[in-house]
């Protein structure tokens, strides 16, 4: 298995779609469930991009990491206009891929991050892949390919449709949260 380092733009769209979610997950250094929002929206996707960082840095360990981890110090969020349910769960499968090379990675916020977003967005597993999928990038790491994510370009009724589901699954998870 190879590792790269996504690009700063791949996280901050990961970080909108958290937003747009209202994911509820472990953010440390306190590791409890709190609402990404954009007030810690800088804490999450640092978080995330360490843990990618370390992926690499493990996988290629000869490497000198300094840059990268000078590039993850000064992580700044960007907002970005809503994503497809299926462009949000592809990015976030390759973002995963790249991150999961240490052997705690299971045990990592970043992996409990990953794992939240499942009852919100279709499954990707990159094999016999839909057009919904095949359009968008499997890195995204320029302002081109990320236009290919945003949701604008979902037809209305597919878009009420998505928000009805998401309404659903944040219900679900809200129930879940208080028992």
């Amino acid at each position: 298995m190879s590792a790269f380092l996504v690009a700063e733009i791949h996280i901050n769209l990961i970080v909108t779609a958290a937003i747009d979610l209202r994911l509820v997950t472990n953010l440390p250094p306190a590791n409890e469930g709190v609402t990404i929002t954009e007030a810690n929206a800088e804490a999450f996707g640092r978080m995330l991009w360490a843990e990618n960082a370390r992926s690499v840095a493990y996988r290629y360990p000869q490497d000198d990491n300094s840059e990268v981890n000078a590039e993850v110090a000064g992580y700044r969020f960007r907002r970005y206009p809503p994503l497809t349910p299926h462009a949000a769960a592809k990015i976030i499968a390759a973002y995963a891929y790249q991150a999961c090379e240490t052997p705690d990675y299971d045990q990592t916020p970043a992996a409990h991050a990953v794992a939240a977003f499942a009852p919100f967005l279709p499954v990707y597993s990159g094999v016999n892949e839909r057009p919904e999928f095949a359009r968008i990038p499997w890195g995204i790491d320029d302002e081109a390919a990320a236009r290919k994510c945003f949701a604008d370009q979902t037809p209305p009724a597919i878009a009420a449709t998505i928000a009805k589901i998401a309404d659903f699954s944040r219900e679900g998870q809200d129930r879940q949260t208080r028992a």
